[in-house]
This record gives structure tokens, C-alpha cells and sequence, in this order.
């Protein structure tokens, strides 16, 4: 059973991006998530939200392009950027070499969590050419359990819950499932 711990490597081959947890929840008293991230040319990070986590990304190496607060971004080597919670953001590598940044997370809530079990679909083939889950009652039931650490940007969340919670209640009696243990500790974080 995979525990996120500093040092661990996880990959999603569908968005392109290695991640190394620098810091993770457990560590930092769920104070702050660090990780860095690899991301090869043709990499993305759709766009979304994080309705109660502040983002601070740093550019180490290569070239970024965000999309945030409704306008293009182009960040490079020591440049940084803060995500305020709420705020629709979104990430691409348009270059033609590997980009390099370090996403710190705080609070870190369960998003290490999260991102091992997307990039743990990924890597098994669970997921679509845009690295969601293929099985909407999978969909549903990860965007329902992990809301506060990731949704849609641009729908109030309240319409967001009552959209997935159907689904989520479905995908949970077909056997569908939020946490795997082969992708990430089972167990609550904190």
C-alpha cells in the first residue's frame, strides 16, 4: 500500500507529468504540501479551481504557460506565482523541453492523496485522453470525495455537490471507489 512520503515519485503518462513529493501532509502537520513537478512538452493541467487551498508555483527550469484570472501567462526559470483559493487556472508546456516548477500547497488537505490515485488511473489505463477517469461513476465519486481540494471552475460548488452526488452514490453501489490502496494509503491523512 503506497504512502506519499518525501522522495516518492508518481507519474501520469496521458497529462505528462512526473511529480516528486519534496513535503508532504503528514510531515507538515497538513500545513503544506511540496512537490516538484516534471512536465514534458505537450503537458497540461486542465482547468480548475482549488475552492480552499492558496497554490504558490515556482518555474526551476523551462518555459510555462498559465492561464489565469482570464489571461495568458508565460512564466520562466525563477519566476513564481501565487493561486489564491477560487481562482480557474491552468497549465501547458508549449516548448519543445521538459518544464520544471514546485507547487507548494497549503493547507495541504488530501491532495497528495489525489493526485496518486489520478496518476495511478492513468498509468492502468483508467483514464481519457484529458486524464479523467473513463467511467463517469468513477468520475463523479473522486470529484464528489475530493471537492474541496479540486473542482470546475466557473459552476458554485453547491451546484457542483448536487451534480455529482447522484453519480457519486451510484458509482459507490456499483463497487466504484474514491481511494484505492494500490495507488495511495487507504487510511485518513490527518
Amino acid at each position: 500500500m503506497p504512502v506519499a512520503y518525501a522522495g516518492r515519485i508518481i507519474e501520469d503518462p496521458i497529462t505528462k507529468q512526473r511529480i516528486t513529493f519534496l513535503k508532504t501532509a503528514r510531515e507538515t502537520c497538513g500545513e503544506l504540501l511540496r512537490f516538484e513537478v516534471r512536465m514534458a512538452p505537450g503537458g497540461f493541467i486542465h482547468k480548475h479551481m482549488h475552492p480552499k487551498q492558496q497554490e504558490r508555483v515556482e518555474v526551476v527550469s523551462g518555459t510555462l504557460q498559465f492561464r489565469i484570472r482570464g489571461r495568458e501567462r508565460s512564466l520562466a526559470s525563477g519566476e513564481t506565482l501565487v493561486v489564491n483559493p477560487g481562482e480557474a487556472h491552468e497549465v501547458h508546456n508549449e516548448s519543445g523541453a521538459n518544464a520544471v516548477f514546485v507547487v507548494e500547497a497549503r493547507p495541504a488537505l488530501r491532495t497528495e492523496r489525489g493526485l496518486e490515485i489520478i496518476f495511478g488511473l492513468a498509468k492502468d489505463g483508467m483514464t481519457n485522453q484529458n486524464g479523467r477517469p473513463k467511467n463517469v461513476l468513477q468520475r463523479g465519486l473522486i470529484a464528489y470525495d475530493y471537492m474541496n481540494e479540486v473542482a470546475l471552475s466557473g459552476v458554485p460548488l453547491v451546484v457542483q455537490r448536487a451534480v455529482v452526488a447522484p453519480l457519486a452514490a451510484l458509482g459507490h453501489l456499483l463497487g466504484y471507489r474514491s481511494r484505492y490502496s494500490r495507488y495511495a494509503d487507504d487510511a485518513e491523512s490527518l
